[in-house]
């Protein structure tokens, strides 16, 4: 999919667990220079919605003709900052949280209508799919 995975650390203590790794704290670089959605901001929120719940949403990263969405999964913490999130931007995907089912359903929806990276007129062929046959055709 042509896309960079990057498992993060956030928290002191959270190298050590070992079984987690590849179930929280991801982030997914799809492209450094988007800087805009492809759909308005609200259709991510009203999915974060319809997906879990009751959750807190607001518009992020509003500088410099950028934009962002955060979708806030848990309560603040002791410190007042709220860590159990997804930050979606419209370069990359950050889930501060655990992959549950509902995550996965959001993050497969972003990906899909956010990200784009399955074309779904295309016989559920991928653009990277598309890619690569287009890349083959050319070395033939």
């Amino acid at each position: 999919y042509n896309i960079e995975l990057l498992v993060n650390f956030p928290h002191r203590g959270k190298i050590e667990n070992f079984d987690m790794y590849g179930k929280q704290d991801l982030s997914f670089i799809v492209d450094m220079e988007k800087t805009r959605f492809p759909i308005e901001r609200s259709i991510i929120k009203e999915k974060a919605k319809e997906i879990f719940g009751d959750v807190e949403t607001e518009d992020a990263y509003m500088y410099e003709g950028k934009e962002g969405v955060k979708v806030f999964l848990g309560p603040a913490n002791e410190s007042g900052r709220k860590e159990e999130r997804i930050d979606i931007l419209p370069h990359s995907l950050h889930v501060w949280y655990e992959f549950t089912d509902k995550v996965t359903e959001f993050c497969d929806w972003l990906l899909e209508n956010v990200y784009l990276v399955k074309d779904v007129h295309h016989k559920g062929e991928t653009k990277y799919e598309k890619f690569r046959a287009e890349k083959k055709r050319e070395n033939v």
